[in-house]
């Protein structure tokens, strides 16, 4: 049974995402990235209006095929409102260091999000975020294209660096310098909303939360193997790439270095024998 129950979270390790029912809902833990309070949209609609014996991913899955993506696919991303934030995150998730000028970007990002007064996010902000987490529940749910859930996740990623900068210090973070809060967020997983990953079922009046059904894990189990593929198959472009282009820097530098040796040659015959030449 411990081994079923390990092969069902691979989905939510290979894509950036951690299962709700294993996290700690603290808002202020910031190892985890959590949709923000009130940040509901599509999907949670989809499952409140859902059928009594319907399941809630039978309900979003149904709800995926009406569902408008409105960021567009990676490459439009990388030129549109979020293209900073998606550098930002990728190399967060790298495990590269920001500058300063990036970390500080992320701090103005998010203090254009929320309101001076409460420094909690704004009517609009919440709306934004919404949008970014209905992409991604999208994403997850459906499987449709792994490196457009990549970027979101990116995009989260990068963002939460900015919360972490401008949380409000309870007496539990005061503790912490500022470049520790950044640390503690740069190595943090995103968690999945658990309102909408996990089943309730109603037992002699307790309500008591289930996992996902053995189809959807076996689903999901299927979809993260196939995830394995392509980042297999990403890491291997990479390398590729990566190794092209330093053969091609190595014979750049062959061919300019042939061509000032032939030069010199040239220079040094004309030298030594310009006499014959002359005459």
């Amino acid at each position: 049974m411990e081994t079923h129950n390990n092969a069902s979270q691979t989905l939510f390790r290979m894509v950036s995402v951690r299962n709700p029912k294993l996290t700690e809902t603290n808002r202020i833990n910031l190892g985890f990235i959590q949709r923000p309070i009130g940040a509901t949209g599509f999907f949670d609609q989809a499952v409140k209006d859902r059928l009594a014996q319907s399941s809630k991913m039978a309900a979003m899955t149904k709800a995926g095929l009406s569902f408008k993506t409105l960021l567009g696919s990676e490459n439009e991303m990388e030129s549109g409102i979020y293209a900073q934030l998606l550098i930002i995150g990728r190399k967060i998730s790298k495990r590269e260091i920001l500058s300063k000028d990036e970390i500080k970007f992320t701090k103005d990002y998010y203090n254009s999000l929320i309101d001076p007064k409460n420094k909690e996010l704004n009517k609009k902000s919440i709306f934004q975020i919404a949008n970014l987490w209905d992409n991604l529940i999208y994403q997850v749910v459906t499987q449709k294209d792994f490196y457009v859930k990549e970027a979101i996740c990116h995009i989260l990623k990068a963002i939460h660096i900015g919360f972490a900068q401008s949380i409000n210090k309870n007496t539990e973070l005061t503790k912490f310098t500022s470049e520790q809060l950044v640390n503690q967020g740069l190595n943090a997983t995103i968690v999945l909303p658990k309102e909408l990953f996990t089943e309730q079922v109603d037992e002699e009046n307790i309500s008591i939360e289930k996992s996902l059904t053995i189809n959807d894990e076996v689903r999901l189990i299927h979809d993260a193997q196939k995830n394995i593929e392509v980042q297999n198959n990403i890491l291997a472009k990479v390398a590729l790439v990566k190794l092209n282009n330093e053969l091609k820097a190595i014979e750049e530098t062959y061919f300019n270095q042939k061509t000032k040796l032939m030069i010199l040659l040239m220079l040094h015959i004309k030298k030594k024998y310009s006499h014959y030449l002359t005459n």
